[in-house]
Formats: C-alpha cells, structure tokens, sequence
C-alpha cells in the first residue's frame, strides 16, 4: 500500500515538473485543460473547411433573394448596367425620412469633404486635387447643366456603382448618407441660381429652394 501511495505521488511530481518546462526549439510545450483554449462551438471569423472551399471566405454568405435585418434600406433592385441607370433615374427618388434640411446638408458637405472633394474640388467645380495635374479628366462642373438637370435617380446611382472613371461609393456610405451628399451636391449646383436665398451653411432652417 505504501509502494502504491510513493507511485502515485511520484507521479504527481513529474507531472507538476514536466508542467513547469519551457517551451523551445522544436518543442513546443504541454497544453492542460485545452478546453480553454480551443471552442468546441462555432466562432465568427473563423475559418471553416467549407469556407475554405469557397474562394477562402471567412463568413458564410447571405441566402439568396434575402435582405440582412435592419438592412431594408440597402435593397437597391437596380442592375449595375445601362438599363438599371435608366430605370433608376426615372424611378428612385429620395425618401421624406431624409429631407434636405440644414443638418442633413451639412452632414452631406462633411460626407463630401471625405469622399468627393479629392475629385470634385471643394465647390463642385471639377477641380479636386487629383485632376490638377492632369492626370485624370476633370469631372462635370455641378454649376453645369448636365449635372442641374440630372435626376437625384441618377446621382444615387452612380454614387452606388460609380459612373465613368468615379468609382462605387455604395461600400462607404450609408443610404441615408448617398442622400446627404446629394442634398449637398444639390445645393452647390443651384446655389447660384437662386436669387431669394443666399444661403451660408451657419443659418438655421429648411432648404427647400432648388426643389424642381
């Protein structure tokens, strides 16, 4: 029995021994309780066997013809093609949960700062500092009449997909936000036009003077 009792406890020493050994070279440690270290349940982000298969994807894509909870508003049922342009120009229209008010004008013209002013200009004028060595051509002029007389159909479009050398603007910006661009992308281009309002974007109220 006593034989027994030195066994067990001679084991327990080594045991407790080989624990406190450091890893190195081609010997990589003892792992306890591994349990605590490897989930046996399914982890976001991580990669499984059929993901794997699947050009390497990290998360299982959506069910076909679904839409993400919350995500309605990101439903656009418009092809990137020239049939699409035309059907959205004629159809999409902005939605009267986003009008154009001076917080949400001037939340497009911060939007804008970020995302356009490169290309743009500060203005709306073509003439961001991308274009200035010519390297690329200078996009349409917002005072210009092919951007006045253009649809907010057509806008929202091509801030979605891109258009021309522009590039897609839908992975950046929120629906919501496409809108407040717009907004202020509208006021740059009538800005002028507009004899009873000289608007300065410190001034409260609602904006409504290039509504067509």
């Amino acid at each position: 029995m006593y034989n027994k009792i030195k066994i067990v406890a001679g084991i327990i020493a080594l045991t407790v021994i080989a624990s406190c050994t450091q890893s190195g070279g081609n010997f990589a440690g003892y792992e306890y309780a591994p349990d605590m270290y490897y989930a046996k349940g399914p982890e976001a982000y991580r990669m499984l066997e059929k993901d794997t298969a699947k050009n390497f994807m990290h998360m299982w894509t959506p069910v076909d013809n679904t839409i993400a909870r919350g995500k309605l508003d990101y439903y656009f049922p418009y092809n990137n093609d020239t049939t699409g342009y035309r059907m959205a120009t004629k159809e999409v229209t902005c939605p009267e949960s986003i009008p154009s008010t001076l917080e949400n004008i001037q939340e497009g013209k911060r939007l804008f700062d970020i995302n356009c002013i490169v290309c743009h200009g500060p203005k709306g004028q073509g003439d961001g500092n991308i274009v200035k060595d010519d390297k690329f051509p200078p996009p349409p002029s917002y005072t210009s009449d092919q951007i006045k007389k253009l649809a907010d159909g057509a806008k929202y479009f091509s801030i979605t997909y891109g258009k021309n050398n522009m590039g897609a603007y839908g992975p950046n910006l929120s629906p919501a936000e496409r809108w407040k661009v717009i907004h202020y992308v509208n006021y740059l281009a009538h800005e002028a036009d507009s004899n009873s309002v000289k608007l300065d974007l410190k001034e409260e109220g609602y904006l409504d003077f290039y509504k067509k």
